[in-house]
């Protein structure tokens, strides 16, 4: 019983130390407002950098964390790298459908760079807190194009 307890209070301590890094403020939003993170929707990205991995559920269903958020220090680099997590996907090299849809972001995220099943970036943290909306487009080898998800990163 008392395993239980102390899991359930980790577990809860994670969720109420992920939500209070979520941007509320409208100043520090681009695009729609990002989720509430918990440690089961978000990767943490340290100034070393991180990856971001994206797993195949299904015929062009995939399960990507929600929020990517960097360390929050002004000024600090962050090489963030997506693998996809399958060989039958790729990021789009489709002429108007980039692998990384910066949405209104274009100056934050630069342009990245792709190679097959891998895309990174680097990204450099200007305003602490502020929250990103981008896309990421995903297609079959086959040429298949998928619906864009559309996950966060927070500065």
């Amino acid at each position: 019983m008392r395993i239980k307890a102390l899991l359930a209070t980790v577990i809860m301590s994670g969720v109420l130390v992920g939500c209070i890094s979520v941007p509320t403020d409208p100043k520090l939003i681009v695009g729609r407002p990002p989720p509430a993170a918990t440690f089961f929707n978000r990767v943490n990205c340290p100034a070393d950098g991180c990856i971001v991995r994206i797993e195949v559920t299904g015929d062009c269903q995939f399960t990507v964390p929600d929020l990517v958020v960097l360390s929050g220090v002004r000024g600090t680099r962050h090489a963030v790298i997506w693998v996809i997590r399958s060989q039958d996907y790729v990021f789009s090299r489709i002429a108007g459908t980039p692998a990384l849809d910066p949405k209104r972001s274009e100056d934050f995220f630069g342009t990245p760079g792709v190679v097959g099943r891998i895309m990174a970036v680097e990204v450099t943290v200007a305003t602490p807190g502020m929250s990103h909306e981008y896309g990421l487009n995903i297609i079959k080898r086959s040429g298949t194009a998928c619906a864009e998800v559309d996950p966060f990163m927070i500065e």
